[in-house]
Order: structure tokens, then C-alpha cells, then sequence
């Protein structure tokens, strides 16, 4: 499971997430970086990450996302924190039209969205803190609900 180790790594993020350079920074490379190394079965960052395409909500273009995500029974969970700003285009766009596409080590696969309920939230949002306890500042930061999604996967 891809979540099965977050200590090191909430270590290192606790370190570093909340440093003033880091979310510019961050906010630029990380998703540049990720778009080219997730096809290629690598990311930037230690954490787990795939490459969600969803379908713009104004443009109706496919729009390519890289995200950290846990592990769920159905298929990944991906959470619309956007660094504790606006609600992510991302996830307005899961919310317009939720069928999209996953890639995982170097596989696509068809998924449809669908909102966490409260109790998945509770869950998940634990989940999340562990890999990256930095996600409570943002929830702070944020004053509005951060939306988790389960990307459930389809048959192709």
C-alpha cells in the first residue's frame, strides 16, 4: 500500500512545510516537476503521487494534475487543501463532471469521483496528516471545507 510508511516523511515535512520559501517553491516546481516524472513511474517528492486528468469545467479541455494521495478500498483519495487558498480548479472540476483518468506507476485507469463523506473525511484527513502534518495549518489557513475525493476506479 502506498501509504504504509509515513513517518520519515511527515518528518521531513513538518520540517520544511511550513517554511516561508516552500510554498512558492513549491507551488511552481513540484507540479511542473511531477507532470514529467509520474508518467514515467517517478515524482519529485517523496510522497505518493499520481497524475489525475480531469475535464475542465469551463474549458471542457483535459486538465493534468499531479497529487498526493492515500490509499482507499475503492482506489485513491486526493485532498483540495491548494496550499490553505482557494479551492483548487481541480477539484471544481471533479465536482462539475467527476469521470477522470489515473496514472499510477506508469498505468491509466479510468476512475470516477466522488466526494469523501464526513466520517471518510475524518478518516482520510488523519491519513493525510500523517504522511504531511502541515495539511492542519492549511485546514487552519484555508476558513473553508477542504474536499477529499475517492477516485474509484472503473472497469476499462
Amino acid at each position: 500500500m502506498a501509504d504504509s510508511q509515513p513517518g520519515r516523511y511527515a518528518r521531513l515535512a513538518a520540517r520544511i512545510g511550513n517554511r516561508r520559501w516552500f510554498r512558492p517553491v513549491s507551488l511552481f516546481l513540484l507540479p511542473m516537476v511531477d507532470r514529467v516524472l509520474v508518467p514515467l513511474g517517478m515524482r519529485a517528492g517523496p510522497w505518493p503521487t499520481l497524475l489525475l486528468t480531469s475535464t475542465g469545467r469551463v474549458s471542457g479541455k483535459e486538465r493534468k494534475t499531479p497529487l498526493f494521495f492515500v490509499e482507499t478500498e475503492t482506489g485513491p483519495a486526493v485532498i483540495a487543501t491548494n496550499y490553505g487558498r482557494h479551492e483548487p480548479d481541480w477539484s471544481q472540476n471533479l465536482r462539475s463532471d467527476p469521470v477522470c483518468t489515473i496514472m499510477l506507476a506508469r498505468q491509466t485507469r479510468p476512475a470516477v469521483a466522488r466526494a469523501a463523506t464526513p466520517d471518510e473525511g475524518d478518516d482520510l484527513f488523519s491519513r493525510f496528516v500523517a504522511f504531511y502534518p502541515t495539511y492542519v495549518n492549511y485546514r487552519e489557513r484555508a476558513r473553508r471545507d477542504i474536499p477529499m475525493w475517492i477516485l474509484e476506479y472503473t472497469r476499462t
